[in-house]
């Protein structure tokens, strides 16, 4: 299991580094939680730990990474064979790996891996295994471009994403190829004139050349991190 740490995280980092703390910061479009429950949900998290360690499972954490990205580094250290629930150092197969989970963000992760890796998502509330063709259709996206997609769209946790830009628009924009190319060529004549070619209207090209700053910072926030230094809850 993982689970957050507490305190600012490496995107708020990101933020501060770039001047832009300020104002709500990251997650800061999120709704104060009254005491009282905050209190509850305080004391639910020990005893759900507590149920965890008496089954068997361990919970993992990162300092200033998030649980999302905990669960990404331990599926990419899975899928390479370098990944013991127990803890030890050695070299194992690579594995099939199936994370429980509705965050939408981990759909990211869903796909192929290396020559015998894999990556699968379950939702235990929709009781479904999502599969690449299954991103692609509740997301409109493949599970690479995810991160590619939230960056242009913004919103979700603060992310600045870039003005004027939505969901449809995002999608064109990830459909033509990875943000990062697309920012790199926006900026140069035969480049804009390539992705006119490529679909992307005049008022779009003009969009994401205003926002470009701000299309790779929410680039950095939307990432799902593979490099979290884990370690066990020793709870």
């Amino acid at each position: 299991a993982a689970d957050d740490s507490k305190g600012e995280t490496v995107r708020h980092a990101i933020l501060r580094e770039a001047g832009r703390l300020g104002g709500a910061g990251y997650k800061g479009d999120r709704k104060r939680v009254d005491p009282t429950l905050y209190a509850i949900y305080e004391r639910s998290r020990a005893l759900i730990a507590e149920m965890l360690g008496d089954v068997g499972i361990a919970i993992y954490r990162a300092p200033g990474f998030e649980a999302d990205d905990v669960i990404a580094t331990i599926a990419e250290l899975a899928v390479q064979g370098r990944w013991s629930a127990f803890g030890e150092d050695r070299t194992i197969a690579p594995r099939a790996v199936v994370i429980v989970g509705g965050d939408r963000d981990l759909l990211a992760l869903v796909g192929p891996r290396g020559l015998a890796g894999s990556v699968t998502v379950y939702d235990g509330y929709r009781r479904v295994y999502a599969t690449v063709e299954d991103v692609k259709r509740y997301m409109g996206v493949p599970p690479s471009q995810i991160a590619d997609f939230w960056a242009l769209v913004g919103g979700k946790n603060n992310v600045p994403g870039v003005r004027g830009v939505g969901p449809a628009a995002a999608k064109k924009v990830v459909g033509v190829g990875s943000l990062s190319r697309i920012l790199d060529r926006v900026t140069l004549a035969h480049g804009v004139d390539e992705l006119t070619r490529l679909g992307l209207d005049v008022k779009l090209l003009g969009k994401l050349i205003a926002g470009a700053d701000d299309a790779r910072l929410s680039r950095q926030l939307t990432e799902l991190r593979t490099d979290a230094p884990i370690v066990r809850d020793p709870g």
